[in-house]
This record gives C-alpha cells, structure tokens and sequence, in this order.
C-alpha cells in the first residue's frame, strides 16, 4: 500500500494543493479568530495566533486549523477548525462517534509539528496526530505515542 505523509505545518508544501488565501484573507481571519474566542478580552497581552491553512477537504479551499495562548494546555493546543463560506469563516461541526451527537464546532489536540497528511493509494486523504505521551509513571516519563486520525467527511462534519 503506498501512503503519502507531509507535514502541514508547512505551508509550502501545500501551495499547489488548494488555491491559496490572500495575505489579506489570512490577517482577517486572525482577526475574526481573535473576536470569536475574545483574546482581547481574556489575554490583552497575548493576541497570538497560530493558524495552518490547509484544504482538509479536497474543495480545493483552504480551511483553517487555528488556535491561540488560551487553548494551550500542558503538552499541548487544542486547534480549532474553520471553514470559508463567500467571505465568512464558520466553524467545522464536528461529529461526537462515542455520543452519537454532532458539535457546532471541532477541533484537534496538537503541538505544531505534529499533523500530518496522508494519502492512501485510493486518494483517501486523512489527517495523524502523532505526539508523544508524557506519562509520569512510566519509564523515563513516556509512554507509547499518542495518535489521532481526522478528516472532513462527505457531509462536511469533522471526524
């Protein structure tokens, strides 16, 4: 089986795969980010924010994987997902498989660096997680590596 892995937190490797946003586009939505969880608000000296732009959905659109100073938890972010609709950013609605319910919004437990692209020799694309475990009670503080699939199905929802 081939499998094709490329990381995304870099951009260029994603810029002949989706039709690119504007450096104009990109600052906006920062700022609509920034307004949607009030940073300023919360954290007026920490208005930060870390976004991949990358299609998760092969629309050949780019979505946005974003996160910000109060989705950092010990080990890492919580990144929220967004979609562009004409010139509004919404949030991917997420689907729950353990609660059978559907979110209003989703996101993805992760340090930079550590989502990656996979396509499958069907063209299946998905998206790994691979971050370590700190574990205090196992040998030297680690233990096995966590990992996370998602992906964007048929219906828009995020899995």
């Amino acid at each position: 089986m081939k499998i094709i892995i490329t990381l995304i937190y870099c951009s260029i490797a994603f810029a002949v795969q989706a039709k690119d946003l504007t450096i104009e586009q990109k600052v906006a939505f920062a700022d609509f980010y920034r307004k949607q969880v009030d940073l300023a608000q919360i954290y007026p000296d920490r208005l930060d924010v870390k976004v991949i732009f990358v299609d998760l959905d092969n629309d050949n659109q780019q979505e946005a994987i974003a996160t910000s100073y109060e989705s950092f938890y010990e080990t890492g972010w919580l990144w929220s997902i967004y979609k562009r609709t004409g010139d509004k950013w919404e949030p991917i609605q997420g689907y729950d498989s353990e609660m059978k319910i559907i979110h209003l919004g989703s996101g993805v437990y992760a340090n930079p660096g550590e989502i990656f692209r996979l396509v499958d020799s069907e063209d299946k694309v998905q998206f790994v997680v691979l971050n370590l475990n700190y574990d205090k009670l196992a040998p030297e503080g680690l233990g096995a590596i966590n990992k996370s699939v998602f992906f964007i199905d048929e219906k828009g929802l995020f899995q």
